[in-house]
């Protein structure tokens, strides 16, 4: 009888045990689906905040700052206040615990390397928002982005006019249709820049400058050294600095090439002219074009002295077989085909297009997935211009 009641007593607290984990759980997913509903209201309402102000076009937020980094991190953090502080709680529930002391130790690690603007502008972000400084810094070193991307040009497409597609594709953790947005950078020295990028981060992860020097960033996997450089940056972070400087994109590749970096990248660069792909390993590295108007990028180096293995993979042949397949006639909307074909299935987050000598961009965001469009269309003067919704949006057969 003893040993019958001590079973049943166990079993007992068995379940009461799983009733108080279930309790938890779903508690846990409450506060995630009110935070979610937060991140995405947030970031669907127009703000002012005197100069600096958000306006919604469709389902893409375009954020415009001016001034100094202080002032930019300072509005930003005002403008978005609760879609970031929301952002930090979901992050905080649902990221598994080793990614968060990933993360953790990047912020840790990379921090002291952050130039004093960008540590200015990261510090007034958590100020204006609320959100622990660490948590801010981790949001903006951490990221590693599996992305593609093609450039055609010359003759490629119907008037040798150059064509940039870009795919970004990462794991948002429930999160796809509420991250994106486009921040315009107003600075009081240096080029404006446009980027296309999540909620939280600083950096330029797609983007294109005043000068039409468009740029994305691919994390490589097949680098002979992987390791994080413990002296270097994110490439996002570099690139916003060096977009602020460069007039072409040969410009932009010698100011990337001449910095150090945290981890293996490669960045798709262009203007009018041409495109590039910069080859990034810790400190230095390798550029890359084609004398045929065809320029496609995945996630791996294509040169021998930085790959530990010689590998392409399918999204590149997909975009490669894209641009050959249609050799003369690839425009706008045969991109779009490009991009949908090569995209991660449940992680394309962004697409877009740039045309640089147009100065335009079509992007797509916070959908899933991105590249199935619809595409919103650009301009980049008129962003930077600041000007008002009907010019800013263009018309695109």
């Amino acid at each position: 009888m003893k040993t019958r009641t001590k079973l049943v007593w166990t079993g007992v607290s068995a379940l009461a045990l799983a009733g108080a984990a279930i309790a938890i759980c779903s508690c846990a997913v409450v506060r995630g689906c009110w935070h979610y509903h937060l991140i995405r209201s947030g970031m669907r309402k127009a703000k002012q905040l005197d100069k600096a102000h958000m306006d919604v076009y469709g389902n893409v937020p375009v954020v415009h700052l001016y001034g100094s980094p202080e002032e930019m991190g300072e509005q930003y953090g005002a403008l978005l206040r609760q879609p970031l502080r929301s952002l930090a709680t979901c992050i905080e529930l649902f990221m598994p615990d080793e990614k968060k002391k990933r993360a953790a130790r990047f912020a840790e690690t990379l921090e002291k390397n952050l130039p004093d603007d960008a540590r200015a502008e990261l510090k007034a972000i958590a100020k204006a928002s609320g959100v622990p400084y660490e948590t801010v810094v981790a949001a903006n070193v951490t990221p590693n982005i599996l992305c593609t991307a093609l450039a055609v040009w010359d003759k490629a497409t119907p008037d040798g006019a150059l064509i940039l597609g870009r795919n970004s594709d990462y794991p948002a953790f429930g999160l796809e249709k509420v991250l994106g947005l486009i921040v315009v950078y107003h600075p009081d020295e240096g080029n404006p820049v446009v980027s296309v990028n999540y909620l939280g981060m600083i950096g330029c992860t797609t983007g294109i400058n005043s000068e039409g020097v468009a740029f994305g960033n691919l994390l490589s996997l097949n680098a002979k050294n992987r390791d994080t450089n413990e002296n270097g940056l994110p490439v996002q972070l570099h690139l916003r600095r060096v977009a602020h400087r460069a007039c072409n994109a040969d410009e932009l590749a010698r100011g990337l090439l001449a910095l150090e970096h945290a981890a293996p990248m490669n960045v798709v660069v262009a203007d009018e002219k041409r495109a590039l792909v910069v080859e990034l390993a810790g400190n230095g590295g390798e550029t890359r074009t084609s004398e045929k108007g065809i320029l496609a990028v995945s996630n791996h180096f294509l040169s021998q002295a930085l790959a530990s293995y010689p590998s392409r993979c399918a999204r590149y042949d997909s975009l490669m077989r894209s641009a050959e397949g249609n050799f003369g006639g690839h425009d706008v909307e045969k991109m779009k085909e490009a991009l949908f074909a090569a995209k991660i299935e449940g992680w394309n987050l962004h697409s877009v297009i740039f045309e640089p000598a147009k100065k335009c961009l079509h992007v797509s965001m916070n959908r899933q997935p991105a590249s199935a469009g619809p595409y919103a269309t650009f301009g980049v003067d008129a962003l930077i211009a600041d000007a008002k919704e009907g010019n800013v949006l263009l018309p695109h057969p």
